[in-house]
């Protein structure tokens, strides 16, 4: 007898006598969802499946004898699909994890009586294991539960804040931001080659700890909040000047003049955000892309209603008008958005409607409607011609819709390849 095996068997005498009285199918379903927390391999299962199945219920509430099965390993070899020796290293590793002991006869054969359907007699396979430690194999899959919700949970912060960080550290770099994007970059390369898959898709990896990956969270944490702070220095240093028109702050018309940057050249790199940033030369926009620019008006308080995300990134966007410009003027670097296409927004649908689209598909990413900011935006550049409706009437539809409804629009035109295509043809 192994060492293993005597343990099992100790610890079957000591508890078997004081267990209280189950059922074979209460065993069953605790087995069955602790399986993933034992980290059972399918032979393995299979073999502990067909052993339960060869009990019968009235075993299972047997004080005296309890669940024995006395298959020979041939039989079992048949049953589970594998050869006899498969079977006997598959019953040792069950040994071992204290699923099950051996009742063996002296000459080591496997037999047992029945009268009336009860065991009087039995030298095999004994699964009072299996009983005995029912409440526990409750508690494991609890906490293998708990265990999975948090690495979920962990998976997606990690994913989400990774993403945050090179949109900020290239965003930065694009624009020309005075940041140590250079030591941000190298830590995040470093992070890469220490955890692998945990950092490019967490959502996929099972190797890492719990332990990893809060380490891994905290610092990519860490590195975000590096570059907000630089993002954030940026902002305090842009001077902008008050609009005198009487719109006030709560007007947003189109007026080349409104806003001012100390630095022309990242004024002429940003190329017309909103309220008259400058744009690169456009090209001839047709009649329905020429009406979607007139006598633009739009109430902050309803961008607000309709955008809130960007009040999570800019919590005074919506301050005044040149506040929201400001914010605006940022999104493209932080949305990943390459400045060749950004480029193309603004030729194809105006500086306005290409700055609000960046507030519409802002807040399309944070409400987990658009996955892929600059291919969205790469869509309504090639719809612009066609009959979608405007970014002010986006806008409206959406600060509508969370007024009755907070929750994300479920209507919303544009979310969705197929909403966008119904909309556009």
């Amino acid at each position: 007898m192994s060492a293993a095996h005597a343990r099992v068997e100790r610890a079957v005498k000591e508890k078997f006598v004081n267990e209280k009285p189950t059922t074979k199918s209460a065993v069953l379903y605790a087995l069955k969802k602790a399986a993933p927390a034992l980290k059972l391999r399918p032979t393995t299962w299979r073999l502990l499946s067909v052993l339960c199945d060869l009990s019968h219920p009235i075993d299972w509430e047997d004080r005296k004898i309890g669940p024995v099965v006395w298959p020979s390993n041939a039989a079992l070899a048949d049953r589970v699909g594998v050869d006899v020796r498969s079977i006997q290293v598959h019953l040792r590793r069950l040994v071992q994890m204290g699923l099950i002991t051996h009742s063996d006869s002296a000459t080591r054969k496997r037999f047992g009586t029945r009268v009336n359907n009860r065991i009087v007699q039995a030298c095999g396979i004994n699964l009072t294991p299996l009983m005995i430690r029912r409440e526990e194999f409750l508690e494991l899959a609890e906490t293998h539960q708990a265990e999975l919700a948090e690495r979920k949970k962990l998976a997606q912060l990690i994913s989400e804040t990774r993403i945050k960080v090179i949109r900020l550290i290239a965003g930065g770099q694009d624009s020309q931001i005075a940041g140590p994007w250079i030591e941000l970059s190298t830590t995040f390369a470093r992070l890469g080659e220490q955890y692998g898959m945990a950092l490019s898709r967490p959502t996929r990896t099972v190797k890492a700890s719990l332990t990893d990956l809060h380490t891994l969270l905290s610092s990519l944490i860490t590195l975000e909040v590096s570059a907000e702070s630089a993002w954030s220095q940026h902002l305090d240093a842009t001077e902008l000047v008050e609009d005198s028109s009487s719109a006030g702050d709560k007007g947003f018309t189109q007026n080349p003049n409104l806003i001012h940057k100390k630095d022309d050249s990242l004024n002429q790199r940003a190329a017309g955000d909103v309220n008259g940033i400058k744009a690169a030369p456009s090209a001839p926009r047709s009649e329905i892309q020429q009406e979607r620019t007139k006598d633009i008006s739009l109430d902050l308080n309803q961008v607000q209603q309709a955008c809130p995300a960007l009040s999570q990134y800019y919590p005074d966007a919506f301050s005044s008008v040149q506040k929201l410009a400001s914010s605006i003027h940022q999104l493209r670097g932080l949305l990943g958005i390459s400045g060749k296409l950004w480029d193309e927004a603004q030729r194809s649908l105006g500086p306005i409607e290409a700055s609000l689209s960046l507030l519409v598909i802002l807040q399309g990413h944070e409400d987990g409607r658009i996955s892929n900011p600059g291919g969205y935006l790469h869509s309504i550049v090639s719809k612009s011609a066609s009959h979608q409706p405007g970014m002010r009437e986006i806008i409206a539809r959406m600060a509508a819709s969370r007024t009755h409804d907070p929750r994300p629009s479920l209507v919303f035109p544009l979310f969705g390849k197929k909403e966008a295509e119904r909309h556009a043809g």
